[in-house]
């Protein structure tokens, strides 16, 4: 599973690239140059994923939906305008996930995460449903992920570990700031 770590930082990449308006050729160069980097043994034959692996644990699955969603958007195969995800979309997940990060560090005293298996299924259904006012693509990628815990793609047993992670809020970050960024220029 730890290969599984490229996509984010591929996806990180081509945002700041994207940010300095490169060529196209940097973009595949990029995700060619960070693929081999990321799984290449470096310290004591660990590579970049391991050790992110080790900082970051599994990815979520909606990382992975939403990565290759924000790769697919910022490529524009035909060089039309695509925009997959609005603005406020984004801002949900990173409020989202930030929430649950923070009651997973007991920051916020929620016991969110620890609960009975029926409320993690009403809170995660509830995410979903909220989710849907704000971008209807989350609200979809949200739905696969509960597809996901119901086929059991992962070996983890909780909702939530298909929901949420580091990697994305990091992600979703930074794609706020190059959004905002962007706005701003125009």
């Amino acid at each position: 599973m730890h290969y599984l770590l490229t996509l984010p930082y591929i996806t990180i990449t081509l945002l700041l690239l994207s940010y300095t308006r490169a060529k196209q050729f940097a973009y595949y160069f990029c995700i060619l140059f960070i693929g081999i980097l990321c799984n290449i043994p470096f310290y004591h034959h660990l590579s970049l994923n391991d050790l992110t692996y080790s900082i970051t644990s599994n990815l979520s699955f909606f990382t992975l939906i939403l990565c290759a969603l924000l790769c697919l958007e910022i490529l524009q195969f035909k060089k039309k305008k695509i925009f997959f995800i609005s603005y406020k979309g984004y801002l949900y997940i990173a409020f989202a996930n930030l929430f649950f990060y923070l009651c997973f560090l007991n920051i916020i005293p929620l016991n969110i995460y620890y609960t009975d298996h029926t409320y993690t299924i009403l809170i995660a259904s509830s995410i979903i449903f909220i989710s849907f006012f704000f971008d209807k693509i989350v609200s979809l990628a949200y739905l696969f992920c509960l597809f996901a815990y119901n086929l059991g793609l992962f070996e983890v047993n909780n909702i939530f570990d298909y929901f949420f992670d580091v990697p994305i809020l990091i992600a979703t970050l930074i794609a706020l700031c190059i959004k905002s960024f962007q706005k701003i220029k125009k």
